[in-house]
């Protein structure tokens, strides 16, 4: 329709040219598409495949095509006011609210200055680590902005967050490399409400005080989860909503793959080709389809020595990988099943999974590392619940069941642990370990040719959903991290300056952390930190 044309346009040309406005965050944009069928998306759909009828509901002909032809008609408005107002205005800068992230999992193709994003304001630390991850690698500058208040967005009150919950939300961003922002309601006038200020000025310092250690640092490979755009694109309802069936699995498995204390990327099939030969571990989230492009390239990868965690019966299916592993009944749509722990710390034993499952028999050449049983009872019938399996020089772990979902409704340490286990499995010697009380994530980053171990308190309740505002979290740690790095270097703790105690054990270096209590980096100089961070050498394995 004319509406970019009439008056988005002209709209923001005004703003630049004559009020001086220098940058503009456009809102309700990707993510408040909606399926059209006005006579503006009819006439483009004629144009484009000759048929003059829309279809109206899933399951007609070309349902699928009409929701792609939506989504390209977002792309070409996109494209078209960032460029018309890029040629009226050189130098001023653009960003579309969540283009390019969870809602719009694509490489960027429109002129945009840089990405960014507004997390939700309840469990506001568990979506500054999922929507942090998917904007680092998009090759463009980026940064997430925090609510400065709690809130479930149904008209509620706003509960102002406290200086310290901002922190930890900001130090989960700009550990990445990313940039931080906060949204604080205005007044009437427009204006900040001053008693506001000295909490965001506390922020302000604790961000500046971490710039030159974090911003626009590269990640060091490590353990990656895909997030598949065929699966995305076949699965979604809408044109780009924020959450789906599939991000649920996704932001589940990514925060299981964090608590085992692993740094984890999420990468688009457009980003693989740059980062899969680096990547010691590709996770595939319960996803339902591949692009045959992404399928071949992993398959090749893992030939050649790569190791992947498949979670769920549809993400072996969708690899199409012939292994060793047969149905012994139907599969599970939606079902309890327990994963046996035997060694599980406290006497914890098993982690209730609900979901997809899958009732296998294994096969010459496969190896049962964890049993999924019918009920929490050793004496209950049993099934292979994570088998490891070679292809050509790479190793698999086949998981039965789905993890994701489960973990975000009903997280279990039980489970984190077996991640971690079969991390541990497919890379036994990883780059960091990490080893101490508390809840911390690791984030492996590389800043000026220098190794930064970044560690982030998630001390705090999180998981209370009806919790907005709090003013305490516990000290983290202390803990004790191993490096596999080949030389002694100096470390130090920042952005504290501290000198840190370490020594040599085998192939590692062992750092002595003391408690913190919400961020600070392990700082190895250039020199020593060249070969840090390289996956293991593609060779024949073993179990």
């Amino acid at each position: 329709g004319p509406y970019a044309r009439e008056l988005l346009i002209p709209q923001l040309v005004e703003l630049g040219r004559e009020r001086g406005v220098d940058a503009v965050w456009v809102d309700g944009d990707c993510w408040a598409v909606s399926l059209d069928w006005s006579r503006w998306s009819l006439a483009a759909w004629t144009r484009a495949t000759g048929r003059k009828i829309l279809p109206t509901k899933p399951g007609e002909p070309f349902w699928q095509e009409f929701i792609d032809h939506c989504r390209d008609g977002f792309r070409r408005h996109l494209a078209a006011y960032v460029d018309a107002v890029h040629t009226a205005c050189p130098g001023l800068e653009i960003a579309s609210n969540w283009a390019y992230s969870t809602h719009m999992p694509e490489a960027p193709a429109s002129a945009v200055d840089f990405i960014s994003g507004d997390f939700s304001p309840a469990q506001s630390a568990h979506s500054a680590r999922l929507q942090a991850r998917f904007l680092m690698h998009q090759g463009k500058p980026w940064d997430l902005m925090a609510w400065g208040f709690g809130t479930h967005m149904d008209g509620g009150p706003r509960h102002d967050k406290s200086a310290l919950q901002l922190c930890q939300e900001a130090a989960l961003v700009i550990s990445l490399g990313g940039g931080f922002q906060i949204y604080t309601v205005q007044q009437p006038d427009g204006a900040v409400a001053t008693d506001r200020l000295p909490a965001l000025a506390a922020v302000g310092r604790f961000c500046r005080e971490r710039q030159a250690l974090c911003h626009r640092a590269e990640s060091v490979p490590d353990v990656a989860v895909l997030y598949s755009h065929e699966d995305w694109r076949r699965r979604c309802p809408t044109p780009f909503p924020g959450g789906w069936a599939g991000m649920q699995s996704c932001e589940g498995v990514l925060r299981l793959c964090l608590d085992a204390r692993r740094h984890t990327e999420i990468l688009m099939d457009h980003q693989l080709g740059g980062r899969l030969a680096r990547t010691r571990v590709v996770v595939l989230p319960e996803c339902h389809h591949l692009a045959e492009e992404t399928r071949l390239l992993l398959l090749a990868w893992l030939r050649a020595g790569g190791r992947l965690l498949a979670v769920g019966p549809q993400a072996l299916a969708a690899l199409q990988l012939d292994l060793p592993l047969a149905p012994a009944g139907e599969e599970q749509a939606d079902a309890n099943g327990y994963l046996h722990a035997p060694d599980g710390a406290g006497g914890a034993t098993y982690a209730a999974q609900r979901g997809r499952w899958q009732p296998w028999k294994a096969g010459r050449g496969a190896r049962v590392l964890t049993a999924l049983h019918q009920w929490n009872d050793p004496g209950s019938e049993r099934w292979p619940g994570a088998v490891a399996l070679r292809v050509g020089r790479g190793r698999v772990v086949a998981v039965a069941c789905e993890l994701g979902r489960s973990y975000l409704e009903r997280g279990s340490s039980v489970t984190a642990a077996l991640v971690a286990g079969w991390l541990r499995h497919l890379d036994p010697a990883p780059l960091v370990e990490v080893a101490g009380p508390g809840r911390v994530e690791v984030a492996s980053m590389r800043q000026d040719g220098g190794l930064r171990i970044h560690l982030t308190s998630l001390e705090g309740p999180h998981d209370a959903r009806n919790l907005m505002a709090w003013d305490h979290i516990p000290l983290c740690g202390p803990f004790t991290v191993r490096l596999r790095v080949p030389r002694t270097p100096a470390v130090t703790w920042e952005p504290e300056g501290r000198r840190l105690r370490t020594r040599r054990s085998g192939d590692q270096l062992v750092v002595e952390v003391p408690a913190f209590a919400l961020h600070g980096a392990l700082c190895l100089p250039a020199t020593s930190a060249r070969r840090a961070g390289r996956p293991p050498a593609a060779r024949p394995c073993s179990g």
